[in-house]
């Protein structure tokens, strides 16, 4: 295996990973119901609430309840929920876009998976800061789920740059290297002629 088969297996390799890394901590962050933690009347009922996107649970003990209408829904945590919606549909598209990049149309798909991981960390920001209206009340707390939703967003952010300059790299030496291809082949077409021609004489 020559070192230029070598190392575009190692990029795919590395590709895969980030992007699938990436997509489960944001199926994670976008699911689980761990987002904040109240702790205001623990220390009265041994009652300890935490909520995420969708569901909010109640725990007392070893038990537990969640119910998606258990608490009240504030407009700014409609917002992230909708803004984490357009996240995690970018984040769907640019996982498509990248392992299509894998097998064909690698430009195309490239700066489509650019411009889509670059839109899933937009909205990601944006979601995660609105919600975080929330942890300035009173022992209220931020958990595991919207810390992997930080984490999320920094590597589609990642993932955008490294798509962008594969995308800027490929166009750029794409052609170059299609020429060099198409020389090669037309120089030792010539020499064939040549050798051809030597031969009838």
């Amino acid at each position: 295996m020559s070192w230029d088969e070598h190392s575009e297996k190692l990029r795919s390799l590395w590709e895969v990973l980030i992007v699938f890394t990436s997509g489960i901590f944001l199926l994670m962050c976008f699911g689980t119901p761990y987002w904040e933690v109240d702790l205001s009347e623990y220390n009265v009922t041994a009652i300890r609430r935490h909520a995420g996107l969708w569901t909010c649970c109640v725990e007392k003990g070893a038990n537990e309840i969640c119910r998606n209408s258990d608490c009240g829904i504030p407009g700014h945590v409609i917002a992230a929920q909708v803004l984490m919606c357009l996240a995690f549909v970018s984040g769907l598209l640019a996982c498509t876009f990248a392992m299509v990049s894998l097998l064909k149309w690698r430009g195309k798909m490239l700066m489509g998976a650019a411009i889509c991981f670059a839109n899933e960390g937009f909205w990601s920001l944006l979601g995660l800061s609105v919600y975080s209206r929330n942890f300035k009340q009173d022992q209220v707390y931020s958990s595991w789920s919207y810390t992997l939703g930080w984490v999320s967003f920094i590597l589609s952010s990642l993932c955008a740059v490294y798509y962008l300059v594969t995308c800027v790299l490929y166009l750029r030496n794409g052609p170059t290297q299609k020429k060099n291809v198409n020389f090669i082949k037309s120089e030792a077409y010539f020499q064939l002629r040549q050798w051809d021609d030597e031969d009838s004489d």
